[in-house]
């Protein structure tokens, strides 16, 4: 009977193993995406800056920004994940 009860241990703790390493895979890809998604805005907003600067503006079509709504996997183009709260 120990045996089986060790195997089982065994199992669940590698099952546990697997889960945590998939967890992990997922939070570095969150992560990534994240420091994309800080970098675009980082640009965004120097480009903003220097465009006020040079008095230039850009008119964006109403049509445009109905084009452009986030799709609900926050616009990274892929599936939807849990947030990082850290």
């Amino acid at each position: 009977m120990f045996e089986i009860e060790d195997t089982s241990g065994r199992n669940s703790h590698s099952k546990f193993e697997d889960q945590m390493k998939l967890l992990t895979d997922q939070l570095e890809c969150e992560r990534e995406t994240n420091s994309k998604l800080r970098n675009d805005i980082a640009a965004l907003l120097l480009l903003q800056e220097s465009l006020v600067k040079s008095g230039s503006t850009i008119e964006i079509d109403e049509a445009d920004q109905t084009s452009q709504k986030p799709s609900n996997d926050g616009g990274a183009g892929e599936e939807a994940k849990p947030m990082d709260v850290n």
